[in-house]
């Protein structure tokens, strides 16, 4: 069959505009002259088809349920697969993409390109995370035959895919060791356009402002933070906490602040668009990563991490080995328990010299890992088939 090789589908099990990581892929891809098209979830009100930034969306009649629970997840990755296994097969035949990557999750979506599979084109699947440690950790599966089930599903996929890559060398080993592939490694790691500064946002001066943004789930820890927050600004409120993002905890910290009496010194500002975040950031004296020490905290490399140490924003983080593999002590404060972490944010706020240094080594780390440079790893990756 005659393929297009300036052609790229993609498939995501996510709202496209807001998957900062699958938009810096195709954006990259189309940077590099390729045309690409995304099959994604619709919100409900959005247009079936958009052009984005050089990216072609098709949006499926799908969008995800607002009650979390193991069936509903289970019915509609299951409605989203099949609308993409017909959406991708219509589309192959018309644009006829040499390559298609599948974003996980779940990883069963790669079976949407079962077509271009058969007639010959080059099938990857991006491993974001990890099902089984993910969902065993999300609905406290201990053992059994769902866990089984997990471990499965990730091998049959990974036995499909042409190709796999993931996000960090912790997360590559464990999925090469159960599924006997080599993955590339595209590191995480947040675009430049997104954390450049286009306002003058001054810095707080009486307040040392803690930050918190992305994804706010309860297994990220940011309920944790609250109880410390009300207990150093006892005598005097000299810590604020600013909060952007949304997810399925928000509500629930909203309450806590409204009922710790905390609102003026907590600001939940909701959700936001990848490209504030570094406007956001120019306001904050520390960044927070409070995620709970467990299986799956420790293999991921959190992006709001990068973003501040992008930012240099000093970085205040649990052991997390994912995170300990790339910056070392030197780079980032590191705290075992809630006690470590009020003693830490304590003595930080008199110690803007040692905040700054950490900052500027952990920046120097990261820029071996930057945007510019995983981006074109990334167009060689998918250039070589």
């Amino acid at each position: 069959m005659f393929f297009n090789r300036d052609r790229i589908l993609m498939v995501v099990h996510a709202y496209y505009i807001e998957d900062t990581r699958v938009r810096r892929e195709a954006e990259a891809l189309v940077s590099a002259g390729k045309q690409v098209d995304v099959v994604c979830l619709n919100k409900g009100d959005e247009d079936k088809t958009q052009h984005f930034k050089g990216v072609n969306i098709h949006r499926l009649g799908v969008s995800r349920s607002k009650v979390r629970t193991k069936f509903t997840y289970i019915m509609e990755y299951l409605k989203f697969a099949l609308f993409a296994m017909l959406k991708v097969s219509g589309l192959f035949f018309r644009i006829r993409p040499k390559v298609v990557v599948v974003h996980n999750m779940p990883n069963f979506l790669v079976f949407s390109a079962l077509t271009p599979r058969i007639f010959g084109a080059k099938v990857i699947l991006d491993m974001h995370d990890v099902m089984p440690e993910l969902y065993c950790n999300l609905f406290n599966i201990k053992g059994g035959m769902l866990e089984k089930l997990l471990y499965l599903e990730e091998k049959l996929s990974g036995k499909f895919a042409s190709r796999m890559m993931t996000v960090n060398d912790v997360m590559h080993d464990i999925i090469k060791s159960r599924v006997h592939k080599d993955l590339f490694i595209l590191q995480n790691t947040p675009s430049a356009s997104c954390l450049q500064l286009t306002e003058d946002w001054p810095k707080s001066t009486d307040k040392f402002n803690l930050f918190h943004h992305g994804n706010i789930h309860e297994r990220y820890g940011l309920g944790r933070i609250l109880p410390i927050l009300k207990e150093i600004n006892q005598d005097q409120e000299d810590f604020h906490l600013e909060v952007h993002g949304r997810g399925t905890f928000y509500e629930q910290v909203k309450q806590q602040v409204t009922e710790m009496g905390l609102e003026s010194q907590c600001q939940p500002n909701g959700g936001f668009q990848p490209e504030n975040v570094g406007n956001m950031l120019g306001n904050a004296d520390l960044g927070l990563v409070l995620n709970f020490a467990d299986k799956f905290a420790d293999i991921i490399l959190p992006v709001k991490l990068l973003e501040y140490v992008a930012c240099k924003v000093p970085v205040l983080s649990p052991r997390i080995k994912a995170v300990e593999a790339v910056f070392d002590e030197d780079c980032v404060f590191y705290f075992d328990d809630d006690e470590d972490l009020k003693r830490l944010i304590l003595e930080l706020k008199d110690n803007p010299q040692l905040c700054q240094q950490k900052a500027e080594r952990a920046y120097e780390r990261y820029l071996t890992i930057q945007w510019d440079n995983e981006k074109r790893r990334y167009i060689d990756f998918v250039n070589q088939f």
